[in-house]
C-alpha cells in the first residue's frame, strides 16, 4: 500500500479511496482518473464535495505550489468522467467473457451461484427487476454469496456498450474483469454519494 494525503481533508489513505488531479499544458486542472499522466499530481478524496471544497477553497494552486486554473465545474466533470469510466469497463467486461444478458440467461447465473452482480436498466420494467430480486433472495436464502445489483444505466446505455439489442438486465460472474468492474462501480458510487 502507497498512501496519499488528501489536499482538502489531509487525510491519509490507499490511492484507490482517491482521484489524482494533474494540471494540463494549458494550466488548467484536469482529473488523471488512470493515475498515469505526466507532471505533478495532488489526490482529493473521491467524492464530489470533496472536489467542491478544493475548487472553492482555493487548495489546487496550495498542492500545486503554483498558480493553476480550476473551472468550477470539475466536480460534475470528474463525476461524469468516473461514469463514464465505469460503463466503458462494463463493455470491456463483455470482451473478457464475463457479462450475461438475457433474462433466462440473467436468472439461471443468478440462481446457479454464478453472478457476483446484477445490473438492471434504470428503465427496466418493475415485474423483471422483483423477478430477479425473488432469485437473488432465493441464493442469499441458500447461503450463496452476495449478489451486488445495481441500478445505474438505461437501456440504450448498457446496449450501446455491451453491442446488443434492449440490455435491461445483466449480471457480471466471477472473473478477472469483474473485479474491474466492482472497483469501477463502487468508485462511481462513492463519489456520487460522498
Amino acid at each position: 500500500m502507497n498512501p496519499r494525503s488528501c489536499i482538502v481533508t489531509k487525510t491519509e489513505t490507499d490511492k484507490d479511496n482517491l482521484i489524482r488531479f494533474v494540471e494540463a499544458p494549458d494550466g488548467m486542472v484536469i482529473p488523471d482518473l488512470k493515475g498515469n499522466l505526466p507532471g505533478r499530481g495532488v489526490w482529493v478524496l473521491s467524492n464530489k464535495k470533496t472536489v467542491a471544497l478544493a475548487v472553492e477553497k482555493k487548495l489546487f494552486a496550495k498542492g500545486f505550489k503554483k498558480q493553476v486554473q480550476t473551472d468550477a465545474s470539475l466536480p460534475e466533470l470528474t463525476g461524469r468522467l468516473i461514469r463514464e469510466k465505469a460503463l466503458r469497463t462494463l463493455g470491456m467486461a463483455k470482451k473478457a467473457g464475463v457479462i450475461v444478458s438475457g433474462f433466462s440467461k440473467v436468472n439461471n447465473s443468478v440462481r446457479s451461484g454464478k453472478a457476483v452482480m446484477l445490473f438492471h436498466a434504470k428503465d427496466a420494467a418493475d415485474d423483471g427487476k422483483r423477478k430477479l430480486a425473488s432469485a437473488t433472495a432465493y441464493v442469499d436464502h441458500m447461503g450463496g454469496d452476495k449478489i451486488d445489483v445495481f441500478t445505474i444505466w438505461t437501456i440504450d446505455e448498457m446496449s450501446q456498450v455491451l453491442g446488443i439489442n434492449n440490455a435491461v438486465h445483466v449480471v457480471a460472474v466471477y472473473g478477472g474483469a469483474t473485479k474491474n468492474l466492482m472497483a469501477c462501480v463502487k468508485q462511481m458510487q462513492a463519489y456520487e454519494l460522498g
